[in-house]
C-alpha cells in the first residue's frame, strides 16, 4: 500500500472514531480519486436528507486532503452514488426528450455541484442539446435547451466545461 493511501486510511479511521460511529470502511481507487465506502449500523445517518451529511463530510475530508496534497476523496454509503446517478440520469433524459420535442428551454431546478455534474454528463448524449447552470452559490439552477437557442457566451463556456468532463 502506498504511503498516501495509508495516511488517508489513518485519517478516515480517526475521524470516524472521533465521531463515535459504528462504521467500517474500505478505500479503493478509480479515475476520479479515492472512494471511501462506509458500511455499518450508522451508515443510514449519512443518507438522511438526500445524503447531505455524506456530502458535507466528503467536503471536509477533501479540504484536509488538499492541505496534505492528497487525491480527491469520494464518500459513498448504501450505494448512494449509484442510486443518485440513476435517478438524475433518468430525470435528465426525460427532460431532454421534452426539450427535443418542444424546442423550449427547461429548468430542472437547483442542484449542488455533484448533482449538476451527473446531469451534465447525461445530457452529453444529446447532440442537439446542452445543459448549463446559472447562479453564484453552491446550488445553481440547471437548464436544458437546444444548442441553437443558447446565447453564444453561455454555449462557449458550456463547451469548455464539457471538454473537462
Amino acid at each position: 500500500m502506498d504511503e498516501q493511501l495509508q495516511q488517508l486510511e489513518d485519517r478516515v479511521g480517526r475521524w470516524l472514531d472521533a465521531l463515535g460511529l459504528e462504521l467500517d470502511y474500505r478505500i479503493t481507487r478509480n479515475d476520479e480519486g479515492h472512494v471511501v465506502e462506509l458500511r455499518g449500523p450508522d451508515e443510514k445517518l449519512f443518507l438522511e436528507e438526500d445524503g447531505k451529511l455524506l456530502l458535507a463530510f466528503q467536503y471536509l475530508i477533501n479540504r484536509v486532503e488538499e492541505r496534505h496534497e492528497g487525491p480527491r476523496v469520494i464518500l459513498d454509503a448504501g450505494d448512494f452514488r449509484e442510486r443518485k446517478r440513476k435517478l438524475l440520469a433518468g430525470m435528465a433524459r426525460e427532460a431532454a426528450m421534452r426539450v427535443e420535442k418542444s424546442g423550449h428551454r427547461e429548468s430542472l431546478g437547483w442542484f449542488n455541484p455533484y448533482e449538476r455534474r451527473l446531469i451534465h454528463l447525461s445530457i452529453n448524449d444529446f447532440t442537439e442539446l446542452a445543459s448549463y447552470s446559472l447562479g453564484r452559490d453552491y446550488e445553481k439552477e440547471l437548464f436544458i435547451d437546444r444548442r441553437d437557442n443558447i446565447p453564444r457566451d453561455i454555449l462557449e463556456e458550456t463547451d469548455r466545461k464539457k471538454e473537462r468532463r
